[in-house]
């Protein structure tokens, strides 16, 4: 998207119709965008490893909050709730409607956007929504 941006062609905002003007099968762009991730991927993996487990924190129902009424509003561990408040908000402010953005948490719990929907070009496939990041983070940490 970078490389397109560059040529003059409009990005988010420029022009009228909010849709953005690039080719999402370049091979080049695809290349030099999978090194960056790459790069950010394997950074946020020695940063993350630093920090020994808190295991209460991915504990299964360490947290039942009740909504009005008194049904269940959430049951889970301290990270998946703060995980899913989190991206409820990313989800409001149009976050993963962009192609190259994907929430953890499963599309049917998060908010429809606040703002105006881009025009994305189609992608090749769509995001899976059954693997979890969550159960593979903690093989990276030494106990603690």
């Amino acid at each position: 998207m970078t490389d397109s941006i560059s040529k003059g062609k409009s990005a988010a905002g420029a022009n009228s119709d909010s849709k953005f003007e690039y080719a999402p099968l370049d091979l080049n762009a695809l290349r030099g965008q999978l090194v960056r991730l790459e790069d950010t991927i394997i950074f946020g993996f020695v940063e993350r490893a630093q920090f020994k487990q808190n295991p209460k924190a991915y504990k299964p129902d360490a947290i039942h909050i009740k909504g009005a009424g008194g049904a269940t509003q959430f049951l889970g561990s301290y990270f998946s709730y703060f995980l899913t408040e989190n991206e409820k908000v990313h989800a409001a402010m149009r976050r993963y409607t962009s192609p190259d953005e994907h929430p953890f948490t499963p599309y049917s719990f998060l908010p429809r956007p606040v703002l105006p929907e881009l025009k994305w070009p189609k992608t090749l496939r769509q995001p899976n929504e059954k693997w979890s990041f969550n159960q593979k983070m903690g093989l990276a940490c030494a106990s603690g």
